[in-house]
C-alpha cells in the first residue's frame, strides 16, 4: 500500500505543479504536443493474453477438474442475499451458485433455467421452467418458487430496470406469465426482470439465511463466507442441467473448489499474487505489471472494460444547480491527469466508453468539457455564480480506487476555487444514496452490456422512487429523448448521439475515467473467461492438468 500512496502522492504533486503554473488552457486530453516535463509514462492500453498450448492436457479436453484456484478481489459483497447483482463485488461470486431464468447475450435471451417462452400479446409472456431443476440443498424448484423469487426482490428494494415490469402469475407447475407494463419494444428491456433475477426455492429461504448461506441452483455451491475476508464455493456433483448440449460456457464447473479473497488495496494484490497466497488479481496497478513479464509462472492479459467512472452533479444543490458551476467543475478536470495518477484506468474522451459497440467514436472529435482541461475556462465560468468558497460535498465509494479518483478529482478542484470535503461510504452501500438528499458531486461507476444500458442508470427517471433521474433531474426531454434511443426501431448512432449531446449541453453529467482490466494469473490457467468481458467466471476459465 505505502507504494501505491507514494505513487498517488507524486502524481499528485504533479497535478498541482501545472495547475499552479496555469495548466494549458483548452488543451484537450490527450494532445501530446505539450507534453509536461517528468510525465508518468502513458497507461499500459492493451496486453493479448497467451495462446493456449495445444499440446497440452486442459479441462476443456476431459471432465477432470482443476482441483483449485483462489481469486483476489478488491471488495466485499458483505452479503450473499439474492439482491443487488451489480454491488460491490457480486457480479464476480453470484453467477456461480444463483441462476436466473435466462442469461442475456448480445442482446437475446438464452434460456437457462427457463425452457421457453411464448409473447402471448403485447402485455403478456408466459415462460416455461425445465420440470427438473434442483437447488443445492434437494429442494424442486417450480412455478410457486419462480413467483416467490420475484416478489422477495420486488420487497426488498432492490428490482431496478423494472420500469416494464407489472406482474407474475403460476399458470401451472412450470409454467409463469408476466405482464408488462407496456409493449416491449426497448432494446435490453429485460435484462433485469429475466436476466438479474435470481430464482431460488421458497422452502430453503424461509427456513434459512441466505444473508450467510445461501441455496442456489447454480454449478457451484457455498461452502464458506465470512464477510470482508472470503467465500468459497466447491463444484456441484449433482447439477440439476444433466443435457450438456444445454449448459452454456457460463454454468460450467472447470475446477473443483473457487475461493475468493477480499483486499481493497491493490498492492497487495501483487504481493498475494508473488507469494502464491492468490491465483488471478484484475487490480494490478499499471507499474507493477513488469513485475510478472517474462516470468513463466504468470500470464498477463490487460484489456479494455465496460466500467465507466462518472461524476454526476446534484441538480437541486445550492450550487450545482447554476450550469456554470456544473460547467466549472467539469472543465477544471484533466481526465489524462486523473488516469496517470491513479493508474489501473485510461481517460474518457466522450460520455462513455468505447469498451461498448454503441459508443461513437466520433463524440471524440468534437471539444467538450470532457476531452478538453482548461482551468482558466473553469475560474471565469465560477465568477459567475454565486459561489464565494463555500465546501461541497463529494460522496462516492470507499473503495482505493474510488477514493483515489476522487482525492485527485478534489485537488483539481482546489485548483480552481473550488472546497470540498470527501464522503467515502461501503461500495454496497453506495446505491442507497442515490435518491438522498446532501451531496453535491456523486462519483460512481457504471457497467453493462451498452453504453445505452450503462447510461439507464443516471439518466431514466422511471428507476427511481422519486420520479426523478441520477442527481435529481427531472427533464421532459431528457427522458424523452432516452425512451426514443431505446426503442427497437429508433436505436442506433443518430438517436445515442441526439442524447449524449443533450446531457453535455446541459452539463448533467460527466465521465472521468475508463476501466480496464489489469490481469496477471497463475499460468496453469489455460484460458480466462469473462462473463459480459468484464467479469471472472473461474468455472469457465480453462485449466491444464498436466
Amino acid at each position: 500500500m505505502k507504494k501505491r500512496f507514494v505513487s498517488l502522492l507524486l502524481a499528485l504533486c504533479l497535478i498541482l505543479t501545472l495547475a499552479a503554473c496555469g495548466g494549458s488552457k483548452g488543451k484537450p486530453t490527450g494532445d501530446s504536443s505539450e507534453p509536461p516535463a517528468n510525465e508518468s509514462p502513458s497507461p499500459v492500453q492493451e496486453v493479448t493474453p497467451p495462446p493456449v498450448d495445444t499440446a497440452r492436457r486442459t479441462t476443456a479436453d476431459t471432465d477432470e477438474r482443476y482441483p483449485k484456484v483462489v481469486i483476489g478481489l478488491n471488495s466485499d459483497p458483505q452479503n450473499l442475499s439474492p439482491f443487488d447483482p451489480n454491488a460491490a463485488s457480486k457480479p464476480y461470486i453470484f453467477f456461480e451458485f444463483y441462476e436466473c431464468l435466462f442469461d442475456l447475450e448480445n442482446n437475446e435471451y438464452i434460456p437457462v433455467m427457463a425452457e421457453s417462452f411464448e409473447h402471448i400479446d403485447d402485455l403478456h409472456t408466459q415462460v416455461k421452467i425445465y420440470d427438473y431443476i434442483y437447488d443445492h440443498a434437494g429442494n424442486h424448484i417450480t412455478a410457486d418458487d419462480v413467483v416467490f423469487s420475484y416478489q422477495t426482490l420486488l420487497d426488498s428494494g432492490f428490482a431496478i430496470k423494472y420500469s416494464a415490469f407489472a406482474d407474475i402469475k403460476k399458470v401451472d407447475d412450470y409454467t409463469v406469465e408476466f405482464t408488462w407494463n407496456y409493449p416491449l419494444d426497448s432494446v435490453g428491456v429485460l435484462e433485469f426482470p429475466w436476466c438479474r433475477t435470481f430464482i431460488f426455492s421458497q422452502k430453503a429461504y424461509e427456513e434459512g439465511n441466505f444473508a450467510t448461506n445461501p441455496v442456489g441452483t447454480g454449478p457451484y455451491k457455498v461452502t464458506h463466507f465470512t464477510s470482508g475476508s472470503k467465500v468459497v464455493l466447491e463444484a456441484v456433483d449433482n447439477y440439476w442441467q444433466k443435457d450438456e448440449s444445454k449448459i452454456s460456457d457460463r454454468h460450467k464447473a472447470k475446477v473443483q473448489t473457487i475461493e475468493y479473497t477480499i483486499n481493497t488495496e491493490a498492492a497487495q494484490h501483487v504481493i498475494a499474487l508473488k507469494s502464491g497466497a492468490i491465483d488471478f488479481s484484475q487490480v494490478v496497478p499499471d507499474e507493477n505489471l513488469k513485475d510478472f513479464e517474462g516470468n513463466e509462472d504468470f500470464s498477463i492479459y490487460v484489456t479494455p472494460a465496460s466500467r465507466t467512472f462518472f461524476m454526476t452533479p446534484n441538480v437541486e444543490g445550492a450550487f450545482t444547480s447554476d450550469i456554470n458551476f456544473r460547467k466549472a467543475v467539469f472543465y477544471a478536470i484533466d481526465n489524462e491527469a486523473l488516469a496517470t495518477a491513479t493508474g489501473g484506468t485510461v481517460a474518457a474522451k466522450a460520455l462513455g466508453s468505447g469498451f461498448f459497440s454503441d459508443y461513437q467514436k466520433s463524440w471524440e472529435d468534437e471539444k467538450t468539457y470532457i476531452n478538453t482541461y482548461d482551468p482558466e475556462l473553469a475560474k471565469e465560468l465560477l465568477k459567475q455564480t454565486s459561489y464565494n468558497g463555500e465546501t461541497i460535498m463529494i460522496l462516492t465509494s470507499n473503495a482505493e480506487l474510488h477514493k483515489n479518483i476522487a482525492t485527485v478529482v478534489q485537488n483539481f478542484l482546489t485548483n480552481v476555487g473550488i472546497n470540498s470535503d470527501l464522503t467515502l461510504v461501503e461500495p454496497a452501500q453506495l446505491g442507497n444514496y442515490t435518491t438522498q438528499e446532501g451531496w453535491d458531486l456523486f462519483i460512481h461507476d457504471l457497467g453493462g452490456g451498452s453504453q445505452l444500458g450503462a447510461w439507464n442508470r443516471v439518466f431514466n427517471r422511471d428507476e427511481f422512487a422519486n420520479g426523478k433521474a441520477f442527481g435529481f433531474i427531472y427533464d421532459d426531454t431528457l427522458q424523452n429523448l432516452y425512451k426514443d434511443a431505446l426503442k427497437v426501431a429508433n436505436y442506433g448512432p443518430e438517436s445515442i448521439t441526439e442524447l449524449h449531446n443533450y446531457v453535455l449541453e446541459n452539463a448533467y453529467a460527466t465521465t472521468l475515467v475508463c476501466g480496464k482490466l489489469n490481469m496477471v494469473y497463475n499460468s496453469d490457467i489455460a484460458n480466462i473467461f469473462l462473463r459480459e468481458g468484464a467479469y471472472l467466471l473461474p468455472g469457465s476459465c480453462d485449466y491444464y492438468l498436466d
